[in-house]
């Protein structure tokens, strides 16, 4: 972890436990970010009950073994990287002062996503991502056409389906609330 550990806040659980090797999953949030959402809360006289990662309320929500997530938003790029029902790979871009050009702003974020899963790749050769796992996209800015065209043209991965585990009525905006979908199945 490149931060002090009286910085963060460390959450973790154990995925295998083979006698002296142990697969750990482990999550670590900076407290300054934690500490300020809790006041916030509070100060609205709202107690809450859990709180989650973007990325992770994402992964589940999108609830595929292998896969990449990413939540496009005018101000912000989630990433979540799922390798054998793990995420493997978690990111947080916030591009606030950005470019305001639409096509300029698209392009940064699909740069970031391509980064990532770059990054995950060179990070594991003898594992790297194979060529048919689906990018699925979500957040306000998965609607446009743009996006879609420019993640299909940058990456060499198909662009999957939404399909939610929850029933929805045919013209709810799935990709607007992956998010909170996953959320939700967190409290299930």
């Amino acid at each position: 972890i490149p931060v002090p550990l009286e910085e963060v806040y460390l959450s973790w659980q154990i995925l295998a436990d083979r006698g002296a090797l142990q697969e750990v999953f482990l999550v670590s949030v900076p407290r300054e970010l934690v500490d300020a959402s809790v006041q916030a809360l509070r100060l609205a006289n709202i107690r809450p009950s859990l709180m989650d990662l973007k990325p992770l309320a994402l992964a589940r929500a999108i609830n595929k073994s292998q896969a990449v997530a990413a939540n496009f938003e005018a101000d912000c790029l989630e990433t979540a990287i799922v390798v054998n029902d793990t995420p493997v790979v978690m990111r947080a871009v916030t591009l606030i002062g950005e470019s305001q050009d639409a096509a300029e702003h698209t392009s940064r974020m699909v740069d970031e996503l391509s980064r990532t899963v770059r990054f995950y790749n060179d990070s594991h050769k003898e594992a790297a991502l194979p060529a048919d796992t689906p990018i699925y996209l979500t957040g306000a800015l998965a609607q446009n056409a743009d996006l879609l065209d420019t993640v299909e043209g940058c990456l060499s991965y198909p662009v999957g389906v939404l399909e939610p585990p929850f029933r929805y009525p045919p013209a709810f905006p799935v990709a607007l609330y992956m998010i909170n979908l996953g959320l939700a199945l967190k409290q299930m």
